[in-house]
C-alpha cells in the first residue's frame, strides 16, 4: 500500500511539473519543426519574448540570475537546515513564481515552476525528506500556474479595449 502511494505521488508530481512546461514551451517548437499548422496559442508563445516592458540583453541575464537566486533562497528558507522545526513555510515558493510570471509571462512561469520543483526534489532527495511534502508543494505551484494562465491575456485585452475606445472617440469626433 505504501509503495503504491509513493508511486502515485511521484507520477502526480511529474505530471504537475512537466505538463505546463511542455504545453507552453515544447509543443509549439515541435509543431513548427514537424510542419503542423500553428494555432493562436503557439503563435502567442512564440511572441512571448517580444513584450514592450520585458528586459533584453544584459538586463535580462541579470534578471534571470536574480530569479535563480530567489528560487534558491526560497528553497533554503522552506527546506533548509532549520526547516525541520517549522514545516509551514511553503508559501515562500509562491514569491519567486509570481515574480517570474509577472516579468516573463506564461513561459517564464512554467519554467520557474519546473526549476523550483526540480530544486525541491533534489533538496528532499539529499535531506531524506518526506515526498508527500513535495506533492503538496507541486500541486500548489500548479495552482499558481493555473492562475497565471487565467490572467495571462489581461494586458492584451486591455490594449484591445483601449484601441476600441480611441477608435470610437475618433468616430464620434468626426461625426460631431
Amino acid at each position: 500500500m505504501h509503495a503504491s502511494l509513493d508511486w502515485w505521488v511521484g507520477d502526480a508530481v511529474a505530471i504537475a511539473c512537466l505538463t505546463p512546461f511542455c504545453l507552453v514551451l515544447v509543443v509549439p517548437v515541435v509543431r513548427r519543426f514537424t510542419g503542423l499548422p500553428q494555432n493562436a496559442a503557439d503563435v502567442e508563445s512564440a511572441s512571448a519574448g517580444k513584450k514592450v516592458h520585458e528586459a533584453r540583453g544584459l538586463r535580462r541575464a541579470i534578471e534571470s540570475v536574480c530569479f535563480g537566486a530567489a528560487i534558491m533562497g526560497s528553497l533554503w528558507l522552506a527546506l533548509g537546515p532549520r526547516s525541520a522545526s517549522n514545516q509551514n513555510r511553503f508559501y515562500v515558493f509562491f514569491l519567486p513564481v509570481v515574480w517570474i510570471a509577472v516579468r516573463r509571462g506564461l513561459g517564464g512561469a512554467a519554467t520557474g515552476i519546473l526549476i523550483l520543483n526540480i530544486g525541491i526534489v533534489l533538496s528532499l532527495q539529499f535531506s531524506g525528506g518526506d515526498p508527500s511534502r513535495f506533492a503538496l508543494v507541486a500541486i500548489a505551484d500548479a495552482g499558481s500556474f493555473a492562475y497565471r494562465t487565467d490572467t495571462g491575456h489581461a494586458d492584451q485585452r486591455a490594449r484591445s479595449h483601449r484601441k476600441t475606445v480611441i477608435a470610437r472617440r475618433r468616430a464620434h469626433a468626426a461625426i460631431a
